[in-house]
């Protein structure tokens, strides 16, 4: 026998951006928990919470598959000696954003976020044996929400009583899909998306970068000047840096100007491929992001790249 909770919602976000939300160990321990994620098929990891001062609760999990950005699935234990159960996000794109299907499987022993402590399958439980949850009133109820963990973690007679009460229309996974994580896509969701680009640019990780832009993407070419246009210019034009220079960017302010644009401060090196400095500079790189895609990118007044390495050079000379 099993017991299993089934959430669908739906983000105004395409799947690019829920699965970054899923696998990025920062926004993670933001509507989620602390942790120590990676992306990479069998990688041990733990999520921590300090619900309750003095109270440290582990969740000990496993990569055990990973298809970008489609599905996720990982392992789930309470305690080192559970059996584990299996958290499973599969994510579908649709007109206007993403439908995300989470899963989350238990046999034997349960260990599902909002149970607190393990219950055998076949013993009287307050939540039905599969719990397909939707969005109602008493999910967006501001005075209705309590985080779950602070009730599941209590071992008092009162806090399992309050978990009972509870359980029938809040668990942990109600709690971060419909209050937590929509806050990460949407008020903050800019940020985090471009530092993750960023994170990805110094990593070289080029067709990140790519599958984050609108097709028709406007490019500022900051090398030469003006600008280059759709993924595959961009692929190229980034390809053939490569080649010659290492770029490092480290982001320094996030702000939003009177258009809507994201205008990031950034500290860039540039080296040459032997190590050598070429120019150290601070800009401001500017991105229109509309439906979770760059669509524009534009730097602010400064000069270019080539500019600053002929200058560099010149002053090395003197």
């Amino acid at each position: 026998m099993s017991q299993e909770i089934v959430l669908e919602t739906f983000y105004r976000h395409p799947p690019e951006r829920v699965w970054q939300a899923l696998t990025d160990r920062r926004a993670l321990s933001v509507w989620m928990m602390d942790n120590d994620f990676e992306a990479c098929l069998g990688h041990q990891f733990q999520f921590q919470s300090r619900p309750l001062p003095g109270l440290k609760v582990t969740i000990y999990c496993q990569v055990l598959e990973l298809e970008a950005p489609k599905r996720l699935v990982y392992s789930w234990k309470e305690r080192p000696s559970d059996i584990p159960s299996r958290v499973i996000w599969t994510l579908f794109p649709v007109e206007g954003g993403t439908q995300v299907r989470l899963q989350h499987r238990a046999t034997g022993f349960v260990s599902i976020p909002g149970f607190g402590l393990p219950t055998p399958v076949g013993v009287a439980s307050p939540v039905e044996n599969r719990w397909h949850g939707e969005i109602d009133s008493r999910f967006t109820d501001p005075t209705a929400i309590v985080h779950p963990l602070q009730i599941a973690s209590s071992t008092s007679t009162d806090g399992l009583h309050r978990a009972s009460e509870f359980l029938h229309y809040q668990t942990n996974w109600h709690y971060w899909l419909h209050q937590k994580l929509p806050g990460v896509l949407t008020m903050s969701s800019d940020r985090q998306f471009l530092q993750n680009l960023y994170d990805a640019f110094n990593n070289r990780e080029l067709e990140k970068i790519i599958a984050a832009m609108h097709p028709d993407v406007k490019w500022a070419n900051g090398v030469e000047g003006g600008f280059v246009y759709g993924r595959d210019a961009v692929r190229e034009y980034w390809t053939n840096q490569y080649n010659v220079i290492q770029v490092q960017l480290e982001a320094l302010e996030f702000e939003t100007d009177e258009h809507n644009r994201n205008v990031v401060t950034v500290h860039q090196i540039v080296r040459d491929l032997q190590g050598n400095l070429l120019a150290d500079m601070t800009v401001q790189q500017i991105f229109t992001i509309e439906n979770g895609e760059i669509v524009l990118y534009e730097i602010g007044e400064t000069e270019t790249i080539k500019e600053m390495i002929q200058q560099t050079i010149a002053s090395n000379k003197q």
